[in-house]
């Protein structure tokens, strides 16, 4: 079986992630995940309601780290749900949210797309260890989202096509 395209993608807060894999989306089934799902899952259990304050942020990053260094969950969860996706045939693509420079080259290793989503109309946020290195990172796509919500979405299709193209 061909593997199929697993792209990580990156960006700050508000940057339009979420609203890129959403045109994606329209165009081919794509699977949405990340390496900070079960940290946020955990950060619940202990009294995170969800919000995403600069508080709320540093507290996920802190307890992503902590959780790195304990047991590497972050990473084994999303290489579980990378090999989930390429067994599903119902997902043509997938997108891993992952922000930390050196967890990315991990990721890199396996063959994943990486992808910046930028947008100046956004500020990059600096209260914690992961988001304040989004930008540190040479990454193999680049996407800006400064512009209209048409313009993304022709970059969100223009992408899907690419690597449709490139599989062939």
């Amino acid at each position: 079986m061909k593997k199929k395209p697993v792209i990580l993608i990156n960006g700050t807060g508000r940057s339009g992630k979420d609203t890129f894999i959403g045109f994606c989306d329209e165009m081919v089934p794509c699977f949405n995940i990340s390496a900070v799902d079960k940290v946020k899952e955990a950060g619940a259990i202990l009294g995170w309601n969800g919000a995403k304050t600069e508080k709320d942020r540093k507290f996920l990053s802190d307890l992503k780290m902590l959780s790195i260094a304990y047991s590497d969950h972050p990473y084994q969860y999303s290489t579980e749900q990378i090999e989930l996706f390429q067994s599903d045939p119902q997902y043509a693509l997938m997108f891993l949210h992952c922000r930390e420079p050196e967890e990315i080259k991990r990721f890199e290793e396996l063959g994943c797309i990486t992808l910046l989503v930028t947008n100046s109309n956004v500020g990059i946020i600096e209260s914690n260890e992961s988001d304040a290195n989004v930008l540190d990172f040479k990454y193999d796509h680049y996407v800006d989202n400064s512009r209209s919500l048409k313009h993304l979405e022709a970059k969100a299709h223009a992408f899907v096509r690419l690597l449709i193209k490139s599989a062939e």
